[in-house]
């Protein structure tokens, strides 16, 4: 399960252990009717006590995508009468599904094994893409969110959201803030992994940027952009700078006879890890000590920049290794509105310049 998280007093949502199924669904999707606990239960409780409770709440994604997965994968209860309840709505609209969730477990009505109508009209699912990689099976998948009236991308390593169009301002701020960083013209840019393609078409729009490489090391995933699967595809691969490479680009900062053992670039953006302390790999670790981020200094130009995207608030011992290699390193929080919370989420973007 995608893990729900706690909202600290600075605004940051911190990962915590998953909040009950029940309750994430209650919470996260429109609720056509929230059926009170039955007679017998002994305990009271105020179906509005969430509201108590202001400083807890899943993150960007968790809470929504996780929700709703759990509620399409529900089996629904054998209720007759409550199927026929809702025989009009289906019959009214085709795309509208009613699923039950019977039985789920959660706190005071939740364990009282009430009923929960989970209203996904117009958020049915269109798998775009599957493929089995040797990280797992990876697909991407488009639906229509009907609280933010949007078509959303989004991208699941098994069952992990690894990304969603919901929310791509950080990875285009890593493209802004880490070519802001860098002097000079012609610049050569190297960025590791491409994803839904936000940061590497952001980093386009730098008019200085004359030949961008952007390395990844799912096949699928560059086979996405080449058939315009995604919303920036046809502008990422039809700008003549833009060259998509297959590969590691852990490997590539490792080893000094890789592919881009002789090339210097003017910036390296990194965006594959969730953080410098959760990776997707372990084989990835390396590159977050002072050893591996002086073999990717290595690949830099003379004040060349690396700008790393994190989805932690700024980490203080990573913080402590990074300005080791790279003196006057600095994180930079962004903030952006959350729809789906209502409130503000943010992530760190990690600048260092090599200077000589």
């Amino acid at each position: 399960m995608v893990p729900s998280v706690e909202r600290s007093s600075d605004g940051w949502l911190a990962k915590r252990p998953s909040r009950k199924l029940c309750e994430s669904v209650r919470r996260a999707l429109p609720l056509g009717s929230a059926v009170p606990s039955p007679e017998g239960d002994q305990q009271q409780h105020d179906p509005d006590e969430r509201d108590d409770q202001p400083d807890v709440e899943p993150g960007p994604v968790a809470r929504h995508e996780a929700a709703r997965d759990h509620a399409e994968t529900l089996p629904a209860e054998d209720d007759s009468d409550e199927q026929s309840d809702h025989a009009d709505d289906d019959q009214d609209d085709s795309n509208h599904a009613v699923v039950h969730a019977a039985k789920l477990p959660g706190p005071h009505w939740c364990d009282a094994h009430p009923e929960i109508e989970v209203d996904l009209v117009s958020s049915r699912l269109e798998e775009l893409d599957w493929q089995q990689t040797p990280m797992g099976e990876l697909t991407l998948r488009r639906r229509h969110d009907p609280l933010v009236d949007a078509e959303v991308y989004e991208v699941k390593l098994g069952d992990e959201y690894l990304m969603s169009s919901l929310f791509t301002l950080a990875e285009e701020e890593l493209a802004r803030l880490g070519l802001d960083a860098v002097t000079g013209e012609n610049l050569q840019v190297l960025v590791g992994g491409l994803g839904l393609g936000y940061t590497a078409v952001t980093a386009l729009d730098d008019a200085r940027v004359a030949s961008m490489t952007v390395v990844d090391a799912l096949p699928a995933v560059i086979d996405w952009h080449e058939r315009l699967l995604l919303p920036v595809s046809a502008r990422l691969v039809g700008d003549q700078r833009t060259h998509l490479a297959l590969g590691d680009f852990f490997a590539w900062m490792r080893d000094d006879a890789g592919p881009s053992a002789a090339a210097k670039y003017d910036a390296i953006l990194l965006d594959v890890d969730h953080s410098p302390r959760h990776q997707l790999d372990p084989s990835h670790a390396d590159l977050y000590t002072v050893e591996g981020l002086r073999r990717l200094r290595a690949h830099l130009t003379e004040n060349g920049v690396f700008a790393l995207w994190s989805d932690d608030p700024p980490d203080d011992e990573f913080m402590a290794v990074l300005g080791t290699v790279f003196p006057g390193a600095r994180p930079q929080v962004v903030r952006f509105d959350n729809p789906l919370t209502g409130g503000i989420s943010a992530n760190t973007v990690y600048v260092a310049v090599a200077e000589r």
